[in-house]
């Protein structure tokens, strides 16, 4: 004969009988029911044996599988058997009756679903998301949390001439910004106004504000925001004509997009001329915040 080897001790069960039988039954023969797991009365009779010390069973209710033993319940670990419950039947619970509960993603996706869910609300500690269940599966929501939201303000009063190339798209470089908003979950270079998203992927809306100036230039100047340093003229544009022979006439402008970041992906402001010329940047200042 041979001996059964068991992973948990008799006081593991007898304060936490309930985890073991509900395993049994759930876990170990694959039964979708959930039973009244603080009772047991659809299971079986429970009662203190003042003899042996135990908690023992008897009155088993369910037809399509056995009673189980007490020494056979121990040759699982009460870790398993909580983690497991947890799943099964706590997390469900708090979730059903609107109890703030936050878990991951890979945990989510072994809790057990039930109908009271639908329309109740969790935090998804790895998107740092709220995510709704809508009967069929768990979608985010539009509302984010409020606590250390994702954003960066920052601007420089120093006035740059950049010199560009006829019709040559380039990063536009402005020196000695400094923060006006502490950037939660973004770095920026102060050498040039690039700022580097370090968090998960979310939407961001990307605004930039600065003035320009021109000496006797006659051409058509486009300000974008560049992506990963991309050289690419975006759709999400200003456009701007000078025809200013021997005057110089400072003006503001601002360009604004919605872009999706994803950890290590930056943003600086870039843009081209249709001349080979100089045009004078001042009051730049960068402002990223989540929507």
């Amino acid at each position: 004969m041979f001996n059964i080897y068991k992973m948990s001790t008799i006081d593991n069960y007898n304060q936490n009988y309930q985890l073991y039988i509900l395993y049994y039954c759930n876990f170990v023969n694959g039964d979708t029911k959930v039973y009244n797991d603080m009772q047991l009365t659809d299971v079986c009779t429970v009662m203190y044996n003042p003899i042996t010390n135990n908690f023992e069973m008897s009155n088993w209710l369910i037809a399509a599988y056995p009673q189980p033993t007490i020494d056979s319940l121990l040759v699982y670990s009460l870790s398993t058997v909580s983690v497991w419950y947890d799943k099964f039947y706590t997390k469900p619970r708090q979730i059903s009756t609107s109890q703030f509960t936050q878990v991951s993603t890979a945990l989510l996706s072994e809790i057990r679903l039930q109908p009271s869910m639908i329309g109740m609300c969790i935090f998804d500690t790895t998107v740092q998301m709220i995510k709704y269940y809508n009967g069929t599966a768990w979608v985010l929501t539009n509302i984010y949390p409020s606590v250390n939201p994702s954003c960066i303000s920052i601007g420089s009063s120093d006035i740059v001439s950049v010199a560009f190339s006829a019709n040559t798209v380039k990063l536009i470089n402005i020196t000695n910004f400094t923060v006006s908003l502490p950037g939660n979950n973004f770095a920026f270079d102060s050498t040039t106004g690039k700022c580097t998203y370090t968090g998960i992927s979310r939407p961001f809306r990307v605004t930039v504000q600065y003035s320009y100036s021109a000496l006797a230039i006659a051409a058509t100047m486009i300000n974008y925001i560049s992506k990963n340093g991309s050289l690419t003229l975006s759709n999400v544009r200003s456009v701007i004509g000078f025809l200013l022979l021997g005057q110089l006439v400072t003006l503001n402008s601002f360009i604004s997009n919605n872009m999706l970041l994803s950890s290590g992906d930056t943003v600086q402001l870039a843009g081209s001329l249709t001349s080979s010329n100089s045009v004078n940047y001042q009051a730049v200042s960068y402002c990223i915040e989540e929507i």
